[in-house]
């Protein structure tokens, strides 16, 4: 069951011409003194394979906070809603960098 999950999603992300990923995760991690959210280990790789394959990333991050720079700096677009993905310009996938601290 694992591995038939694992293999339908490398499909459609191969089959996909771009990337949409939530990265709202409930998980925390605690770093100097301060509790931040983090990404979902298999979002990560969702992305992570995604741009490996040169598919641009649109990232949604409605939760605010601190963002790994390894997915802040690999992302196309950084949005702050998912109202702003009906607006988003997919024809002309505008660059639209995150602005914020970093872990």
């Amino acid at each position: 069951m694992a591995n038939a999950v694992y293999q339908n999603d490398i499909k459609n992300i191969d089959w996909a011409t771009h990337v949409v990923a939530v990265i709202d995760y409930d998980g925390e991690t605690f770093l100097h003194g301060e509790r931040h959210g983090h990404v979902d280990s298999g979002t990560a790789m969702e992305i992570g394979y995604a741009v490996a394959s040169r598919k641009p990333v649109i990232l949604v991050h409605e939760k605010g906070g601190i963002v790994n720079l390894m997915l802040s700096e690999s992302c196309q677009a950084y949005l702050t809603s998912t109202d702003y993905v009906t607006e988003y310009n997919f024809l002309n996938m505008p660059k639209i960098q995150y602005k914020g601290g970093y872990i």
